[in-house]
């Protein structure tokens, strides 16, 4: 585990000092709320295939820019990494 955090820290520092990274936080585990207007239910559950354990904000100059960059991260070599634009405003 250590060898993998190692990795992260090499790799965002290396987009921190490129200017590419603005942001990123590790989400708290079981602390999800699933909102409808029926209610709030808890989560994310365990048997959730799909769960966000974190994020890094990466300023490119366009999405295809940011694809290449997120290619890099390490986590590309444990798991799948999803891409998104932010919106604006």
């Amino acid at each position: 585990m250590q060898a993998v955090i190692e990795r992260y820290t090499a790799w965002s520092a290396k987009l921190a000092a490129a200017g590419r990274i603005a942001g990123g936080n590790k989400l708290k585990d079981g602390t999800a709320r699933h909102l409808t207007k029926l209610g709030v239910i808890d989560g994310p559950y365990p048997e959730t295939k799909e769960i966000i354990g974190g994020y890094f904000l990466i300023e490119a100059a366009s999405y295809d820019e940011a694809v290449e960059i997120a290619l890099s991260c390490p986590h590309v070599d444990l798991g799948r990494i999803e891409v998104r634009e932010v919106e604006l405003t």
